[in-house]
């Protein structure tokens, strides 16, 4: 789990990031989410989401005419064996607690509508109850 007196290091930002609520992150969600990372730059941010992509736990998508970058983290189904080789970012648990939570407010259902379209994300990860 994550405090707000953690230090500034791409492994908090990498913890951050897959453990912000839903199945995206974005620098605003997890600048938003974590208290500790206010000062986050969108550098520091997409450096961590390339770490992420290459151990297979995401990918980065640009939405066509945005300048966003998204992070689409993979399916708590298909991430137990990578969370095991790299305990330090996630449990389990904690992962999928996360992902089927509801997206924040700034992950717009026109956000959410362009992943599904663009095959990024499954229609179900968005279609979560408020509870």
């Amino acid at each position: 789990m994550l405090g707000q007196h953690e230090d500034l290091t791409r492994q908090n930002i990498m913890k951050a990031i897959l453990q912000t609520a839903g199945p995206v992150s974005t620098h605003q969600t997890v600048k938003q989410n974590w208290r500790f990372l206010r000062m986050l730059s969108v550098k520091q941010f997409l450096s961590a989401c390339s770490e992420l992509e290459m151990i297979n736990m995401g990918n980065v998508v640009s939405l066509e005419h945005s300048k966003i970058k998204i992070f689409v983290k993979r399916p708590p189904d298909e991430m137990q064996y990578l969370l095991e080789a790299n305990p330090f970012l996630s449990t389990t648990e904690i992962y999928a607690y996360r992902f089927n939570r509801p997206s924040p407010k700034c992950i717009t259902l026109d956000i959410q509508a362009a992943l599904v379209n663009m095959g990024c994300v499954a229609e179900e990860h968005f279609r979560r109850p408020l509870t």
